[in-house]
C-alpha cells in the first residue's frame, strides 16, 4: 500500500501537448494527484521564467527544476507560491559557450545554438508566441541547439556523444525539439534525487515513494532514479528505449500523462 509519492514530470510532450502547448488533458491526472495529496514536481528543459508561468497557471506548491537540472526553484521559506529561491548546479551558458568547439568536433557536424537564433525563428520552431519565445531564449545553464538535415543523431549516437564529452563534465541530452548541451551534473536525475532528498527531510518521512512521469530520451536519468517510472507514448512516434523496467502508457502527449497517474493511483 502506497501512502504517499512525489511525482516528478515532465511537461513538453508529457504534461503539455507537445504542438499545441494545452494541458487540458492533463488536467485529470493534476487533480487526482492534489485529491491524493501527492507533491507534483515539474521537470523541464524549459527556463525559469517559463516556468514561473505554468507554475502559477497550475497552482503548485512544489519545488520545479528547469533546464533539464541545470536549476532548481525552491519555494521561498515564507511559504509564498509565487516566491522562488532559484539553485543553478553546474557551469552557467557563459562557461559552456567555451565548450561548443568541442561539441561540434564530437557530434560531427554542425550545429545552431538556440540563443543565436532571432525570435521569430525560435517562435517558428516551437510554435510558441514571440513574447514566450524570447523566454525561451533565457538560459541560465544550458545551451539549447538544432542540428542540420545532414546530421540526426541518434540515441546511439548521443551515447557515444556523451562518453568524450562526460571527460570535461559535459552532457549532450535530446529533448522533443532540441538538443541540450550541459554540465554533466546538471541533469534532471541528479536534480531528482536532490529535490528527493530535501523533502523527505522537509516533511520528515522517510517512507515517501516516488514516480516520475516522461516521454523522451532527456527523461531517462529522472526515470532511473525513481520508485515508479512512466513512460508516455512519444507525441513523435519514436520508441525510446530504456534498459530498466518501466511502465509504457497506450495514450500519448496530456492523455498519456493522466493515464500514468490513473494507474499510480490505482483509478486505471
Amino acid at each position: 500500500m502506497i501512502n504517499r509519492v512525489i511525482v516528478f514530470s515532465d511537461i513538453d510532450g508529457t504534461l503539455l501537448d507537445h504542438y499545441t502547448y494545452s494541458y487540458q488533458l492533463s488536467k485529470p491526472g493534476i487533480a487526482l494527484l492534489k485529491e491524493k495529496g501527492y507533491p507534483l514536481v515539474l521537470v523541464s528543459s524549459k527556463t525559469f521564467p517559463e516556468m514561473c508561468i505554468l507554475h502559477r497557471e497550475l497552482d503548485l506548491a512544489d519545488p520545479f527544476v528547469f533546464e533539464n537540472g541545470g536549476g532548481i526553484a525552491w519555494i521561498s521559506e515564507t511559504g509564498d507560491k509565487n516566491d522562488y529561491t532559484v539553485q543553478l548546479r553546474g557551469m552557467d551558458t557563459g562557461s559552456l559557450e567555451e565548450y561548443v568547439p568541442l561539441l561540434r568536433s564530437t557530434i560531427g557536424g554542425d550545429i545552431v545554438l538556440l540563443k543565436d537564433m532571432p525570435v521569430e525563428a525560435v517562435a517558428r520552431i516551437t510554435g510558441l508566441p514571440e513574447d514566450k519565445a524570447a523566454l525561451a531564449l533565457n538560459r541560465q545553464a544550458s545551451l539549447p541547439f538544432i542540428t542540420g538535415k545532414e546530421l540526426q543523431l541518434s540515441q546511439e549516437d548521443v551515447e557515444n556523444a556523451n562518453n568524450i564529452l562526460a571527460k570535461e563534465n559535459l552532457m549532450l541530452t535530446r529533448g522533443g525539439r532540441f538538443y541540450h548541451f550541459s554540465s554533466g551534473k546538471a541533469n534532471k536525475g541528479d536534480a531528482v534525487k536532490e529535490v528527493t532528498g530535501r523533502m523527505i527531510a522537509f516533511l520528515k518521512d522517510n517512507t515517501l515513494k516516488t514516480a516520475a512521469i516522461g516521454d523522451s530520451m532527456n527523461d531517462l536519468p529522472m526515470l532511473r532514479v525513481v520508485d515508479i517510472p512512466y513512460l508516455v507514448k512519444n507525441q513523435h512516434g519514436y520508441d525510446v528505449q530504456t534498459d530498466f523496467p518501466v511502465t509504457r502508457t497506450r495514450d500519448s502527449g496530456p492523455s498519456g500523462f493522466s493515464e500514468a497517474v490513473r494507474k499510480l493511483c490505482n483509478a486505471d
